[in-house]
């Protein structure tokens, strides 16, 4: 991507101030950040961002520098305090990243970089770019009440990649989003409204958009069959886009109603005409207290780990397994060990088990069905069985015997009466839920 073109839309900056964070609580907060990003972007199997130290070291001295002279910029001016280099890309050169495309946003909204995520994400712009497949790193960094963040990754994307966010089947999307932005998709004058979440398509592709051209975009309340009024941005009118397209709503959404997008246009390059015709589902929250993201009750691989010897009332031991992310010292280490030796629990790879990330639900299904199954000499057959749910195209294959068990068990049930959102993060209430369906089946 051309840097002139970044600088343009490197203003992106939240317009809010906070107090300062507790250092602690942020570091926490980080890996939930990236954990959060990485869930929308393996619905569309784009690869997952990673921890940069690099990056964190460019994002950690430009806060340094924001916070040391009271600016709020992406640019630096040479003389004044802490000076590590003009524009983004001249930063993260002197702290060793190498890779050339590089994109930052800054932050003095929030008070962890969690929620400050999460407000890039509602946010269409950014979204954009942190959905964006090129980009594979993110460096975090903050002082005091300044926040930076920086992503990087390579020029061109390996394949084409079109997506839509919310994502199909999406559940508890937020009914509305108040623009925190210095750039208004709106283009209103007066001061922000609440509308409901814009929606964003991007098509990722290393070929350039000539033209958009937009046949049919609607949003259809289901529970009304009413279209809702919208505003279309592509970059004809919007001269920080180049090949997406964003879905104003100017109203809110209803609590707790499913909607139907269509989208129909003609997305023109140089060699070639391509038709896009998508249609996706979503439902909003049941209340402004509980949405995809800002619950944050998701359940980690240690976490779950406990619980499920806990509950189940295995005797642990300290029979060492090479993890080379988990310390003997681990408050979790003996739970997760204990998994391990039980065959409950696997590690991720590369001699790590990934104690902090989150597991998903298909994941989850899958270690609760190998404690059934040392429980229990019933044999399920699952031959000739169809899932109910029209995502059930997104079990993973090595997941999909375990889930059809568990449907055909009642052991597990569908999110809703369509969906099971097996690529979602599951809650630590769905396997409070989960727990006791096993253990009212094993007693029966």
């Amino acid at each position: 991507m051309k840097q002139s073109r970044i600088i343009i839309i490197i203003v992106l900056i939240l317009i809010c101030i906070s107090m300062p964070i507790n250092a602690t609580d942020n570091n926490l907060r980080q890996r939930d950040a990236i954990n959060l990003i990485n869930t929308i972007r393996r619905q569309y199997n784009i690869t997952e961002l990673s921890n940069n130290n690099n990056l964190d070291k460019a994002a950690n001295m430009h806060s340094l520098y924001m916070d040391r002279n009271s600016v709020f910029s992406s640019i630096q001016d040479n003389g004044n305090r802490n000076y590590s280099g003009r524009f983004p890309w001249d930063r993260t050169a002197y702290y060793n990243y190498t890779s050339p495309n590089i994109f930052e946003f800054i932050d003095r909204e929030e008070n962890n970089y969690f929620s400050s995520i999460i407000n890039f994400l509602n946010n269409p712009y950014s979204r954009i770019k942190l959905l964006d497949p090129r980009y594979k790193d993110i460096g975090f960094g903050n002082s005091n009440d300044y926040f930076t963040y920086i992503i990087g990754g390579d020029s061109n994307t390996n394949g084409e990649y079109k997506v839509i966010y919310p994502f199909n089947n999406q559940t508890s999307v937020p009914v509305n989003w108040e623009n925190k932005f210095s750039i208004d998709p709106y283009n209103e004058k007066e001061s922000f409204k609440e509308y409901g979440l814009p929606i964003t398509f991007s098509y990722y592709t290393n070929n350039e958009v000539k033209n958009i051209n937009i046949e049919k975009i609607e949003v259809i309340n289901l529970n009304t069959n009413n279209k809702i009024p919208i505003k279309i941005r592509t970059v004809e009118e919007d001269r920080n886009l180049d090949s997406s397209i964003i879905i104003l709503p100017t109203q809110e959404y209803d609590k707790n109603t499913n909607y139907k997008v269509n989208i129909r246009c003609e997305y023109i390059f140089n060699n070639k005409t391509e038709v896009i015709d998508e249609t996706i589902f979503f439902k909003t929250e049941t209340s402004s207290n509980y949405n995809f993201m800002s619950h944050q009750s998701f359940i980690t691989r240690e976490v779950f780990a406990k619980r499920l010897i806990e509950e189940f009332d295995i005797q642990t031991n300290n029979s060492y397994v090479n993890f080379t992310d988990v310390n003997r010292e681990n408050d979790y280490a003996s739970y997760i060990y204990t998994a391990y030796n039980q065959g409950y629990i696997y590690g991720i790879g590369n001699n790590q088990f990934g104690p902090s990330d989150y597991i998903t639900r298909e994941q989850l299904i899958v270690m609760i069905m190998r404690l059934y199954d040392s429980h229990s000499n019933n044999e399920i057959n699952t031959n000739g069985v169809n899932l109910p749910f029209q995502d059930s195209n997104r079990i993973s294959s090595w997941a999909l015997e375990d889930v059809t068990k568990a449907y055909q068990l009642r052991l597990v049930i569908g999110t809703s009466d369509r969906t099971i959102e097996p690529k979602r993060p599951i809650t630590e209430e769905e396997v409070t839920i989960i727990i006791n369906n096993l253990k009212n089946i094993l007693n029966q």
